[in-house]
């Protein structure tokens, strides 16, 4: 980019009409930097602009703040070019306003001279244009921080908030908070907010009760600010009254006067205006553990429960945590019990909810389980729909179980179809608890199938409100692949999983459960293969499928608040995945030790033996154990097996076992191979490389028993890590597998394990460099990283 090419894109884009001015725009921005005279080429910008504003040309707004901002960072004389826009202020045309506006902002943090900076945006504000003003108090407000010297930024934003504009006043206002905790004169700051408060201004006002709120703690005189607080807590103008009782609510563990206040909150969750309630009762529910009198606090939240919808979906969601802190938890109970009948579905959720959190801590249950079987036989529906609820959460501890069972069949014949509905699905989890604790397969089955049919049946009677929407496929799919009969009701499963996505629409857990339904399918996909097999096969393969399942429980937990079956029931349905395993691998084992002795005197003994002698070590443990295993073994195949025509077969074998995804599998492909290492071929030309390679392997295998030992470990990862980088996209085969390395170098891993991870990689690069005409730059880094391993096994 010349001088000449320079001035030929400015005329393009002078003579351009707005429908290409972006793209004229763009092309400025873009090739500015290249321009080899920059100043000259910001010059030529600012008298683009000045023009611009004198014809008035429509494209000024659009596009000249941009080119501005973007440029400036790169002028040479930043000084002279500060001096180029605040020039543009004088011009008399306001819309050399919006060029400041839109580019000053930017550009002040790039000023090397931000004192004089600062004094030209206060000059701008002692203007009398109107627009120039507005301008210099939104950059200055908005470069606040970034001042050196903050008290006299301080300073300054106060007599800004005493100008008349209104514009002024409200941005100004607005930035009092940003900067209070850098202020050094504390005392003084105080007053002026304390002055700011009482301003005429409402926005004043609002701005300043913020800046009490968020640094109350730092106040000197803490029982002045709570008088002021309060005074306008009590305030005829809402805005200001909103904040205050915010101000107030974010306080209230420092508060002098805690009773008061608290008297106060329970007044306003009844105001008329409904974000003073709502801020009220969120002072409520969250300082609740900050009132030393629990037992008024609850009472008073059982009270406030009869406000309005938000005030009491608010304090009832309070009330699950409350419960622990009463003293009296039986009374609190039997508060919860007459709540259970109220007209709100959601203060009737977090009444179970409540309900179910304390009943363990009950010692007397046999009193609250009358009370509750009183309440399932009451005439109120909604007391019957919210206790038949919360049997499905509390059965394992009631004292007479038999007697609620009982109750709860007859309600599923009851006339409410709420009933119904919570009596079938309190069953349905009833079985799966049964099921969990079942002695024998027999009765798991059984009362898994009635679980299931439950469920069934509460899906029937649901209308907008389903408890089993996730219950039903979970179970059962997770039924039907631990049934010895074939899949046959697999597109049933198929159906049951579409309609629980389809459920959640506006669900507020609607990502928790979309990723718990996902997982469900996900564990179908997994076992597909399994049509045909017993029980047994089947239990022991499903290792991915227990992990879908294990997460999903983790999910279901979040959003039916808990699911205290569902793991156990996993456990009873699918065994142990190292029965399967333990037998892989003592096969596995008892082969490499008979190919060891065959190999005896062979040119395949090393290899065969290796392997032997690597297997042996092996022991059954989680999966993230078992992967590594498997790898280690892959790369010493790959070290010791000449990559010719001969051993294709061989190879392919052994990349088959390393994309394998179950581990199981990946033990079963081992088994099957290991007997085939007598087979392999080995080439005089390739021998002296595959020792070379067999002896980097070794050293990697020491380094990684020895890691701790290293000296500036760091300095050995970054070259690892830079080589990584260098030859990534040189060598596409390899490409995902050194991300992978890469990927743990950025984790909070420390240096040494980081470097257990990365050694391991070496002799594979070096293995690939074997099998493959790399590029030279790739060859060297190979060469660089072989002598890394070198240079540290030999200290």
């Amino acid at each position: 980019m010349n001088d000449e090419n320079w001035k030929q894109l400015l005329e393009i884009f002078e003579i351009s009409v707005l429908e290409y001015a972006s793209s004229a725009r763009r092309n400025i921005i873009q090739l500015f930097p290249q321009v080899p005279d920059k100043q000259k080429a910001w010059e030529d910008l600012v008298s683009l602009t000045a023009k611009m504003v004198i014809n008035g040309d429509y494209r000024l707004r659009h596009c000249m703040p941009l080119i501005l901002s973007s440029a400036f960072p790169l002028v040479p004389d930043k000084k002279k070019a500060w001096l180029d826009i605040t020039r543009l202020v004088d011009f008399k045309d306001s819309k050399a306003d919006i060029i400041i506006k839109n580019s000053m902002i930017s550009i002040f943090s790039n000023s090397p001279d931000k004192e004089n900076a600062w004094a030209d945006l206060l000059r701008f504000i002692g203007s009398i244009n109107k627009n120039n003003l507005s301008t210099a108090t939104t950059i200055l407000c908005s470069n606040i921080v970034r001042l050196e010297d903050k008290q006299k930024a301080w300073e300054s934003l106060i007599q800004l908030t005493k100008y008349e504009e209104i514009e002024v006043k409200t941005v100004s206002a607005n930035s009092i908070n940003c900067i209070f905790p850098y202020i050094c004169d504390k005392d003084k700051a105080w007053e002026d907010l304390i002055e700011l408060i009482n301003d005429k201004n409402i926005q004043v006002k609002r701005a300043a009760l913020s800046a009490i709120a968020s640094n109350y703690s730092l106040a000197p005189e803490k029982q002045l600010i709570w008088e002021y607080l309060v005074k306008f807590a009590c305030d005829k103008d809402t805005q200001v009254k909103r904040a205050a009782l915010s101000a107030i609510t974010s306080n209230y563990s420092l508060a002098p006067e805690k009773q008061r206040i608290w008297e106060y909150l329970v007044k306003f969750s009844f105001d008329k205006d409904s974000q003073v309630k709502m801020i009220a009762a969120n002072g409520l529910a969250h300082n609740f553990s900050c009132f030393s009198n629990k037992q008024k606090a609850w009472n008073d939240l059982i009270k406030v429960t009869s406000g309005d919808y938000q005030v009491r979906r608010i304090v009832s969601g309070a009330l699950k945590s409350a419960i622990l802190t009463v003293d009296n938890k039986e009374a609190a109970l039997e508060d919860l019990l007459t709540l259970s009948a109220h007209k709100d579905i959601d203060v009737r959720n977090q009444v179970a909810y409540a309900l179910v959190s304390a009943f363990h801590l009950i010692p007397d249950k046999q009193k609250i389980s009358r009370n509750l079987y009183d309440c399932m036989k009451n005439e109120d529906r909604n007391k019957r729909e919210t206790v038949v609820l919360i049997l499905s959460f509390i059965y394992p501890e009631l004292p007479d179980q038999q007697q609620f069972l009982d109750e709860l069949i007859e309600l599923t014949s009851d006339e409410d179809i709420g009933v119904r509905r919570n009596a079938y699905y309190s069953l349905g989890k009833i079985s799966i608890f049964k099921a969990s604790q079942a002695e024998n397969e027999t009765i798991y089955r059984k009362e898994f199938e009635q679980a299931i049919g439950f469920f069934e049946n509460t899906s029937k009677e649901s209308t907008i409100f389903n408890p089993s929407q996730f219950c039903l496929p979970f179970y059962r799919s997770f039924y039907t692949i631990i049934s010895e009969e074939k899949q046959q009701v697999k597109e049933e499963v198929d159906k049951y999983l579409t309609e629980a996505r389809s459920a959640i629409k506006k669900s507020k857990n609607k990502q928790i459960l979309f990723e718990a339904v996902d997982n469900l399918a996900k564990a179908l996909k997994e076992v597909q293969s399994l049509e045909n097999k017993s029980l047994e096969d089947k239990k022991g393969e499903l290792s991915h499928y227990m992990e879908y399942c294990e997460q999903a429980a983790n999910l279901i937990s979040e959003t039916e608040q808990t699911s205290p079956y569902a793991t156990e029931v996993l456990r009873k349905g699918l065994p142990i995945l190292n029965r399967k395993l333990n037998s892989l691998l003592e096969e596995i084992q008892e082969k490499a030790k008979t190919v060891c002795r065959k190999s005896k005197g062979t040119d395949k003994e090393e290899i065969a033996c290796a392997v032997s002698k690597e297997v042996q070590k092996w022991k059954i443990g989680s999966q993230e154990y078992l992967a590594p295993q498997i790898e280690s073994l892959v790369f010493m195949f790959k070290s010791y097996i000449p990559n010719i025509e001969e051993n294709s077969l061989i190879l392919n074998r052994v990349d088959q076992i390393l994309n394998e995804q179950d581990i199981v599998k990946q033990y079963t492909l081992l088994n099957n191979l290991i007997p085939q290492i007598i087979d392999i071929q080995v080439s005089e030309k390739t021998t002296p490389i595959l020792k070379e390679i067999r002896s980097l392997q070794a050293s990697v295998d020491g380094l990684i028993e020895s890691v701790d030992k290293i000296q500036n470990p760091q300095e050995y990862l970054d070259t690892i890590q830079q080589n990584l980088e260098g030859i990534k996209n040189d060598i596409p085969e390899m490409k995902e597998k050194i991300e992978e390395v890469l990927y743990e170098l950025y984790s909070p891993l420390s240096t040494t394990q980081k470097l257990k991870v990365t050694i391991p990689i070496i002799p594979l690069l070096a293995t690939y460099e074997l099998e493959t005409d790399v590029p030279k730059l790739v060859a060297d880094k190979i060469y660089e990283l072989k002598n890394l391993v070198s240079s540290l096994k030999n200290k």
